[in-house]
C-alpha cells in the first residue's frame, strides 16, 4: 500500500536504484542486481517459488507474456504458463533463442496439464511449424490426438477442437491449394466460431 512511498525513499537516499521519468521505470545498478541475486539464491526454493508467481503475475498483468511464461516456470506453475500460452498465442515467440525456451518450457511440461489446455498445444504445434520444426510438430499433433482420445470433453468440445486440428493441418499444405482447401472446409463445418488457437 505504501509502495510509492517506500520507493522515493530508496531512491532519495540510494544511488543504486534510479527512476527514469521518461520510461515511468526503475532501474537498479547491477551491481546491486548482482548483489540481490546472491541473496536470493540462499533462500529457501519455496520462497524463490513465490518470488517467481508474484513476477509472473506481475508481468502477466502489465501484458508481457514472455516474462510472465518465464516466471510460472521457474516456479514450475505450469498450470498458469499454459494459460498466457493461450492467451499469446506464442506471438511473443519471435527468435531462436525464444525458440528453445518455448519447447523447454513445452517439452517439461506434465501431461496433465497439455490434457486441460489443448489451445495450448495447437498454438505450441503452429509455433513449431512456423520455426520449422516439423519433426516436433508431428510428435506434438500425435500428442494433442492422444490427449483428445484421453480427455472427458463433451462431444461439442471434442468437434471444435478438431475443427482447430484441421485449421493447423491446412498450414502444413500451403504448397497445395486444393489439400488446404479440404482442410479448410473439414474446419469449416466443424468450427462454429472463429479459431482460438492462432490470432485472427
Amino acid at each position: 500500500e505504501k509502495a510509492r512511498e517506500y520507493l522515493d525513499t530508496i531512491t532519495g537516499m540510494n544511488a543504486f536504484i534510479t527512476y527514469d521519468g521518461r520510461t515511468r521505470t526503475y532501474q537498479i545498478h547491477n551491481i546491486f542486481t548482482n548483489f540481490l541475486r546472491e541473496i536470493l539464491e540462499e533462500k529457501a526454493s519455496d520462497y524463490k517459488k513465490m518470488l517467481h508467481e508474484k513476477a509472473g503475475s506481475w508481468y502477466f498483468q502489465a501484458g508481457d507474456y514472455l516474462a510472465a511464461m518465464h516466471h510460472f516456470h521457474a516456479a514450475g506453475d505450469f498450470e498458469k504458463l499454459l494459460s498466457v500460452m493461450e492467451l499469446d498465442k506464442t506471438n511473443s515467440i519471435t527468435n531462436e533463442q525464444q525458440k528453445k525456451l518455448l519447447i523447454r518450457y513445452f517439452e517439461e511440461c506434465p501431461q496433465e496439464y497439455k490434457q486441460s489446455h489443448p489451445i495450448a498445444v495447437l498454438a505450441y504445434a503452429m509455433a513449431l511449424m512456423t520455426f520449422n520444426e516439423m519433426e516436433l510438430f508431428e510428435k506434438v499433433t500425435g500428442e494433442f490426438l492422444t490427449l483428445l482420445q484421453g480427455s472427458k470433453l463433451d462431444p461439442a468440445q471434442i468437434q471444435r477442437l478438431m475443427g482447430e486440428f484441421e485449421l493447423l493441418l491446412s498450414f502444413t499444405k500451403y504448397n497445395d491449394i486444393l489439400e488446404m482447401s479440404r482442410h479448410h472446409k473439414k474446419a469449416c463445418e466443424m468450427l462454429k466460431e472463429p479459431s482460438a488457437f492462432m490470432d485472427t
